[in-house]
């Protein structure tokens, strides 16, 4: 993992607002806020590319990208990757976070992953020829961490409104040959 937090509604880089004890980012918005959660990955010690899968359609396994939230978002709604109108539901959450392949967390992954699309609206990450970060004065398109091989960038809004208060987002990448890397932690902060 080379990068998680967020960008705003317009796509703009959103520095961290503070630090949890536990030594996390945390990012702060209001209620309502349209914004995006940025996740960014490199090879790690298999020295394989990311695999950029964010949403397996028969829910035979875990996508490439792995996240979960320990509250839920909008009204919870177990449907899986229901994103899109006229049924567009929320997420459940699950605390402490859980990745063992139990058809429950696959579902549940697969359901926030498959909202994190590429610039053609699939569920895949994104090259360094398609970041979804901007960077003001420019408004170039970068990668958060020029390290970075792959970027995943799923946008927040109604239908997976955060809760007023902290949710910590845990998320892990999978690179092509199923290895996956360690965990990171970010927390993301309603305040009104």
């Amino acid at each position: 993992m080379s990068y998680v937090g967020i960008s705003d509604a317009e796509d703009f880089f959103v520095p961290q607002s503070d630090t949890s004890p536990e030594g996390w980012p945390i990012y702060v918005r209001r209620p309502g806020a349209i914004f995006f959660l940025v996740v960014e990955g490199r090879p790690g010690l298999s020295r394989r590319a990311v695999g950029p899968a964010a949403y397996v359609e028969d829910l035979s396994d875990l996508p490439d990208l792995q996240i979960e939230v320990a509250n839920a978002l909008g009204d919870g709604s177990t449907a899986v990757c229901d994103r899109s109108a006229p049924s567009m539901g929320g997420v459940p959450g699950l605390d402490p976070a859980n990745f063992d392949p139990t058809p429950a967390n696959i579902a549940l992954v697969n359901d926030l992953a498959c909202r994190f699309l590429d610039g053609l609206g699939q569920p895949l990450g994104r090259g360094p020829n398609n970041p979804c970060v901007k960077f003001r004065p420019s408004e170039d398109y970068r990668f958060v961490n020029p390290a970075s091989t792959m970027e995943f960038c799923g946008r927040v809004e109604s239908a997976i409104a955060f809760p007023v208060g902290d949710t910590l987002i845990t998320v892990r990448l999978r690179d092509i040959d199923g290895h996956v890397g360690e965990p990171a932690y970010f927390i993301v902060r309603i305040r009104e």
